[in-house]
């Protein structure tokens, strides 16, 4: 199996080494992203399992990423799971992807909340993501654990409770009991607004979590990071903006931008707020429009 996720979060542990140890296979591991390397170490390698950020994954198929090759399934792990609910169908097993008439992949999609918990489901025939089902969870095998479960809170967020997943919610989480019957007790809410969809009564996640920002499994309190830069320097600003690979991205503005990063290194930050006031390239139209 071919895997591009950093192996450092909760994502990259369960959908990489765990799925890696547990099959006896082989791991071939891709620094994102260069399309044209994946495409030699899938075909040099035979890889049958293919592991992708969820954005990327119908992109690549339409390209040809695994024709003629020994690809069969591709894990879409998705950071932003509200973006799971725009994402475009995926052909079923068989079909050809686009204008490439190679059979295309099975795709299964892997839902990740965090640090708290995730879900894997296959595309269904149709090709369109199923959901989250809530309620009574739906065992493997019989006898099978129960990993996770999820409910929609009566403030209209997802929920999870498992063993997989922790008692403590995240800082900032709303405390408020899930919709569903039953025992609340172990459920976690976190932030995530989500809705019933119509007919399927699955969920559907409908937007991140207010004030907290996602960069490659980490989560940061937005509100916290612009006070202490603010406090580092009056007038600098930190903002979050999407990012296909690792779900957002942090970009910052400062007049005196090395300083700011090493006040904000010395305080302890994390190295992708402190990256997020690197020195970046400005392209050579603006350039000659300035």
């Amino acid at each position: 199996m071919l895997a591009s996720l950093c192996l450092g979060s909760f994502a990259g542990i369960a959908t990489t080494v765990a799925t890696w140890l547990l099959t006896r296979g082989t791991l071939v591991l891709h620094h994102p992203f260069d399309p044209a390397v994946m495409r030699h170490q899938i075909l040099d390698h035979q890889c049958g399992v293919v592991v992708l950020p969820g954005s990327l994954a119908v992109r690549c198929a339409e390209a040809g990423m695994f024709r003629g090759s020994a690809v069969g399934k591709v894990m879409a792990v998705w950071r932003a799971p509200e973006r799971l609910a725009t994402c475009p169908p995926w052909p079923s097993a068989g079909a050809g992807v686009g204008s490439n008439p190679n059979p295309s992949p099975a795709l299964v999609d892997v839902t990740v909340f965090g640090e708290t918990g995730l879900f894997a489901a296959m595309r269904g025939a149709d090709g369109k993501h199923l959901g989250i089902k809530p309620g009574a969870p739906q065992r493997a095998a019989d006898k099978a654990p129960v990993l996770i479960e999820a409910a929609r809170t009566l403030a209209g967020t997802l929920a999870l409770r498992g063993p997989m997943v922790p008692l403590q919610p995240f800082p900032g989480a709303a405390e408020s009991e899930p919709r569903q019957g039953g025992d609340a007790y172990g459920f976690v809410d976190t932030g995530y607004p989500c809705r019933f969809a119509p007919g399927s009564g699955t969920l559907v996640v409908t937007g991140p979590p207010a004030g907290l920002v996602s960069v490659g499994g980490y989560r940061f309190v937005l509100s916290k990071l612009q006070d202490a830069v603010s406090r580092l320097e009056p007038g600098a600003m930190i903002a979050a903006f999407p990012d296909g690979l690792t779900g957002q991205r942090i970009a910052g503005v400062a007049a005196k931008r090395d300083e700011m990063q090493e006040a904000l290194a010395g305080l302890g930050h994390s190295p992708l707020v402190v990256d997020g006031f690197r020195q970046r390239r400005v392209a050579e139209g603006a350039r000659s429009a300035a």
